[in-house]
């Protein structure tokens, strides 16, 4: 017999459940729930559970960390190993990630480390972004976080570029330094998948610095941000 797709609960209040037909025996293989949070007043942790005829728990298993009040995630847990998010605020097999981009222009001046400040968060479903400190992405669970990172300059020939990760306000790797692109050509920096580890409420910083004679911008749009736990 081939796999049966069971679609048993179309929208409904959380929490909630869905008894197996009498007679049937099944071995899922995947269970998938989206889960609005657009009216969660607080933190949420979606959490398959799994009950006996008697209605005793035989299994309970939570997502790797909580979504934050008023976000939504799409879950999958397959094979019960742990629960993955998927769509736009997608977790990699339930551990905490997000995505933030810098939207519009920012001046950095002359020989002044200067850090970047996110104005657009692309997916957190787990509130490692605080638009009180948009400067930083706040790790929620220990781990070990992977990190990618561009960053494109204003067109300008003149001097050099440094890029470098911070981790808790002190370098956390060698910074790369590179002269600036000639021909009316923009700048571009990246840094791609790079582990880090990290303790709860430890923090990525950007910091950029550049010696042209003059302030320079990091160009809107094209400068991004993303951590996620997973190689």
């Amino acid at each position: 017999m081939g796999d049966v797709q069971y679609q048993p609960l179309g929208t409904a209040a959380a929490p909630s459940d869905w008894v197996l037909p009498t007679g049937a025996d099944i071995i899922p293989k995947a269970i998938f729930a989206h889960f609005d949070g657009s009216g969660a007043a607080g933190s949420y942790l979606p959490t398959l559970t799994i009950l006996s005829d008697a209605g005793t728990t035989v299994a309970s298993i939570p997502m790797d960390a909580s979504v934050a009040a008023g976000s939504s995630v799409e879950a999958t847990w397959a094979p019960f190993l742990g629960a993955k998010g998927g769509g736009v605020a997608s977790t990699d097999w339930g551990k905490p990630s997000v995505g933030v981009t810098r939207a519009a222009a920012q001046s950095v001046n002359n020989n002044t480390d200067t850090v970047i400040s996110w104005d657009t968060v692309n997916s957190d479903p787990n509130g490692m972004f605080n638009a009180g400190t948009p400067t930083r992405l706040t790790s929620v669970a220990a781990g070990v976080y992977v990190i990618s990172c561009e960053i494109e300059w204003d067109a300008n020939a003149t001097g050099s570029r440094l890029f470098g990760v911070f981790k808790n306000g002190v370098a956390f790797t060698p910074k790369q330094n590179q002269n600036a692109t000639g021909g009316g050509l923009t700048t571009r920096m990246n840094i791609c998948t790079v582990e880090y580890g990290l303790a709860v409420g430890d923090y990525f910083e950007i910091l950029m610095r550049q010696d042209s004679g003059a302030a320079r911008t990091i160009t809107g749009s094209c400068s991004a941000l993303r951590i996620r736990i997973g190689s």
